[in-house]
């Protein structure tokens, strides 16, 4: 690879890039945007061609294999040009913060950037005068702009500009006079502007075949394709459609003599009008492309020639590139004089100049991903770039060869070997619907499973993309998600767009021997057969992808399953045999839900089993962070990749490299991974519960949040202890709880948990004390409390507003918007969603107005909280002491004031609070409030803390 690799961060070092942590560097590009034709950049010692894929652009040098990465856009590039001396590129992107950049080809450094200039469809086409001072624009939209520009002035203003108006047919093409950049002109299907820049003014003229012809004959004629100056005379060509160009000359004859010869080649715009239109192409197919090079006219044609004309018109010479349509032809640079001419000029010798026509060779490309280099001197032609218009779907990597397979939505299978830059193998997978969604490839690299469109998947011979496939199956009736095989390879596991799981076990070859001696009678399969294992379905919402354990590591095999039950994912572990979820973790997010994810080991950076990490991606990002993933900020970074959406992404066997594909993006980006990034990343940040504040609702104070974690912590400790110990006793506090009073924290959090949310937060819990701590930890500390809390916290923090309006939903469901009856009220709670007993009810209103409750029996009061069960248990009170207590509590109708205020006591104190307010002799110590550092560091004062 180029060591100019981002050489566009002209006003960067290498040092203040290092700074910003990037795990990944773009390191090669396989493929390109077709919508926008390459360019030839190459010369009589260079080999060079400019292509764009997505908003990198990139200069290639096909000889010697490296490419240099123009990095600048954040938006895809849709249009670029280049000088006609191939020194300076210029490259436009589209969308609300568009940009035009012009490049040094050489230095790979911005020259000219001109930000939020154009309107958000941006620039749809652009050309360079022939002395490379003017650049020429031309926007998309309603409302279209052609403006001129002289860059090299650095002026953020156009020379001028025309508005094309609503009424006006879209243009597409524009172009320079090669002799004089004040005449220029544009074209659409239906007509040509003629424009002269002359003293500051701007003339110009429509021509159109409406005036002149018949509409019959202008369907014959077809629409206008591109137009250009001619190089010999003061004629207009416009090809067509239909095979045919169209001249335009003068109206009438000039009796004026032009003074010098470039005067003669031009014509006011007004001027002009058609002279002729005539068939060139004897199989009036269309003219894609329409050129010029020294006094030839040159033509692409729809069936894949390049044809050269002379000034009357007549064939000269023509080549078969390809039977796709042609969009571009690019010529090689070619100086005036070669060096042998200027040793002989110097020498005083007679110099014979060479014939253009004859010697410069160019790039012929297609719509469908051609790129073919034409040499007139051996008349061969070589493909030089791999593209294709179709979206590619899928990448898998062989996980022994460097070998890279792509699908993508046409049926089209390629095969690249990623060190050499090499294209291997390609072929078309046929169906009636060979659109291919995923691929995966299995362990041993000898099979690949193919899941198209239509629901099928197909595992067929992933040497030869040929023959029979080894296995079809068709038991899906749902959108593929993906498909993959486990390490054996003896599973493979594919969802579908309803978060169903089919799996498949596969059965190898038995020899005819062992056959004989099972009394078998079948003759013995001949490929390795395949067996529909059912299927299971786990998440509420879509699976995006899933991921298996090592076996060789523990006795079962797992596979962790990626959800979008939230926007914040959740990494689902359960047990492939008995289908039990043990454990669930939830995953950073950067405003973005993920869409798929990959453990790496790099042994390259050290043997401490601490330095595993784990690849994602979500819509438009790739991320890299440490593993187990906890949540900590700086343990994760991640950087813009595909501006229109990641669709795949794989990594190599060694970890090195990572390779995606965008969704609507017809090629892949190699990225070099950078493991060292994401340390340096960590160990600049916080840690402990710190880390995890930034995870807090934002509606909370994250140091409230905490001050109320450690305090919930130790108090419920220290109570549990005195409940045990007695009263009198003094217990060493060491800020850890048992297991089964989670519940209680995570409630002071302001996190609610459902029964099945406790039951799936305790297996969690469980599952880390089996395999990490061997059964050993039976209690839980401040931290792992926040890490539980990061994974199961809820969507939407309690707030006393969410309560008001839940009260009010309620109450019209229940008939009436302003009120309930007491026995209605009742009977819901303990009839309907968890169900609440009204003898707990009453002990929780008893909880909440402790003052009007002072003449229960003290054996009402109950301390089952701290029992082995998660909930509390209450004592058992007679039918009518309940009832009384009821009638006397709890009014008869219930309204929304009554609930807040006299069963939750929330909106009115019962008690005088003022004897509570602090006085200025209060402040003993400080005024301010005490801190969580001080509050531990007071109990190890005071020895409750070990």
């Amino acid at each position: 690879m180029s060591d100019r690799c981002f050489s566009s961060h002209s006003n960067k070092d290498e040092n203040s890039i290092e700074s910003y942590h990037v795990p990944f560097k773009l390191h090669w590009v396989f493929g390109y945007d077709t919508k926008v034709p390459p360019i030839n950049i190459s010369s009589s010692t260079i080999k060079g061609i400019f292509f764009s894929s997505g908003a990198v652009g990139v200069c290639y040098d096909w000889n010697t294999k490296t490419q240099t990465m123009l990095h600048g856009h954040i938006h895809p590039i849709i249009s670029s040009a280049a000088t006609s001396d191939k020194t300076y590129l210029a490259t436009a992107d589209g969308g609300p913060e568009n940009s035009l950049i012009i490049w040094h080809r050489r230095t790979g450094k911005m020259v000219f950037v001109l930000s939020n200039h154009f309107p958000v469809e941006g620039v749809i086409f652009m050309c360079f005068s022939e002395d490379g001072i003017f650049l020429l624009t031309l926007t998309g939209g309603k409302r279209q702009e052609l403006s001129l520009w002289n860059w090299k002035t650095k002026s953020l203003t156009p020379h001028c500009t025309f508005y094309f108006t609503e009424e006006n047919t879209f243009q597409h093409f524009a172009s320079f006079h090669p002799k004089d950049a004040s005449h220029f002109l544009s074209c659409s299907k239906e007509n040509v502007y003629i424009f002269k820049m002359l003293e500051g003014k701007l003339k110009f003229a429509s021509l159109d075949l409406s005036s002149l012809y018949e509409e019959k004959a202008c369907r014959q004629i077809g629409n206008f394709t591109q137009t250009v100056f001619c190089t010999t005379s003061p004629l207009v060509y416009t090809a067509t459609t239909k095979g045919m160009i169209i001249l335009w000359g003068s109206k009438t004859n000039s009796k004026k003599k032009p003074d010098n010869y470039t005067e003669s080649l031009m014509m006011e715009p007004t001027n002009r009008t058609c002279v002729r239109a005539m068939q060139i192409l004897a199989s009036r197919c269309s003219i894609s492309y329409l050129g010029s090079i020294g006094s030839f006219l040159v033509v692409g044609t729809a069936q894949g020639q390049v044809c050269y004309f002379n000034k009357d018109l007549q064939l000269e010479w023509s080549i078969d590139v390809t039977k796709d349509e042609i969009c571009s032809v690019s010529f090689n640079f070619k100086p005036r004089f070669t060096f042998k001419q200027v040793v002989y000029r110097a020498l005083g010798k007679d110099v014979k100049k060479d014939d253009k026509f004859s010697k410069n060779d160019f790039i012929a490309c297609t719509k469908n991903g051609f790129v073919g280099y034409v040499s007139f001197s051996t008349l061969s032609i070589n493909e030089i770039l791999f593209g294709t218009s179709s979206f590619v779907k899928d990448v898998a990597l062989h996980p022994l060869k460097p070998y890279m397979y792509l699908g993508d939505c046409s049926g089209g299978l390629k095969k690249w070997n990623y060190e050499s830059k090499t294209l291997l193998n390609k072929c078309s997978f046929k169906n009636s619907c060979p659109q291919i969604e995923c691929l995966s490839i299995d362990s041993k690299g000898t099979y690949i499973a193919c899941a198209l469109v239509s629901g099928e998947v197909v595992i067929f011979d992933a040497i030869s993309f040929s023959g029979k496939p080894c296995f079809t199956a068709h038991d899906i009736q749902h959108k593929i998600v993906f498909i993959k095989f486990s390490p054996d390879p003896q599973h493979l596991v594919v969802t579908d767009a309803v978060s169903n799981v089919f799996r498949y076990q596969l059965h190898l070859l038995v020899p005819p021997t062992v056959y004989q001696l099972m009394q078998k009678r079948n003759v013995p399969p001949e490929e390795p057969s395949w067996s529909y294992n059912g299927k299971t379905r786990q998440h509420r919402g879509q699976i995006v992808d899933c991921m298996f354990n090592n076996p060789s590591q523990i006795d079962a095999l797992y596979f962790l399953s990626l959800g979008q039950d939230r926007l914040v994912g959740r990494l689902h572990v359960y047990n492939i045999e008995t289908e039990e979820i043990i454990k669930m973790v939830t995953v950073p997010s950067f405003k973005e839900s993920y869409q798929k994810m990959m453990y790496l080991e790099n042994k390259n950076i050290s043997q401490d089993p601490s330095f595993q990490f784990v690849i994602f991606h979500t819509l438009s990002t790739i991320g890299l962070a440490k593993f187990p993933i906890d949540g900590n900020l700086y343990s994760v970074l991640a950087i813009a990749s595909h501006p229109n959406g990641i669709n795949s992404f794989v990594t190599n066997n060694e970890s090195k490299f990572i390779f995606t594909a965008g969704k609507k993006d017809s090629w892949i980006y190699m990225y070099e991974i950078d493991f060292m990034a994401l340390i340096k990343s960590g160990k600049g940040g916080l840690s402990g519960i710190d880390a995890f504040k930034h995870l807090f609702p934002t509606n909370r104070n994250s140091e409230e949040m905490k001050k109320n974690l450690i305090f919930s912590v130790y108090a419920l400790e220290l109570e549990i202890k005195m409940l045990q110990l007695g009263a009198y006793k003094q217990p060493i506090l060491k800020g850890e709880i048992p297991v089964n009073c989670l519940e209680y924290v995570m409630a002071a959090l302001g996190c609610y948990l459902s029964p099945e949310d406790l039951q799936m937060m305790l297996r969690d819990v469980h599952f880390e004390n089996k395999y990490v701590y061997s059964g050993d930890k039976s209690t839980l500390n401040c931290f792992d409390i926040m890490r539980l809390y990061v994974n199961y916290r809820p969507k939407d923090p309690l707030t006393m507003e969410n309560v008001h309006q839940s009260f009010k939903d309620f109450l019209l469901e229940n008939g009436d918007p302003d009120e309930i009856s007491r026995d209605r009220f009742l009977s819901i709670l303990e009839s309907e969603g968890d169900s609440l007993p009204t003898g707990e009810f009453l002990h929780i209103v008893r909880c909440l107005r402790e003052n009007k409750f002072k003449t229960l029996p003290e054996e009402n009061i109950s301390f089952g909280l701290f029992s082995d069960n998660t909930t509390a248990s209450f004592s058992e009170s007679s039918e009518d002491s309940e009832s009384s207590m009821i009638k006397k509590f709890i009014p008869e109708v219930i309204t929304e004031d009554i609930f807040f205020q006299d069963i939750l006591c929330i909106e009115q104190a019962n008690e005088d609070l003022s004897k509570y307010v602090l006085r200025e002799e209060d402040y003993k110590l400080r005024e301010e409030p005490l801190s969580v550092e001080e509050f531990v560091l007071a109990m190890e004062e005071s020895k409750l803390v070990k």
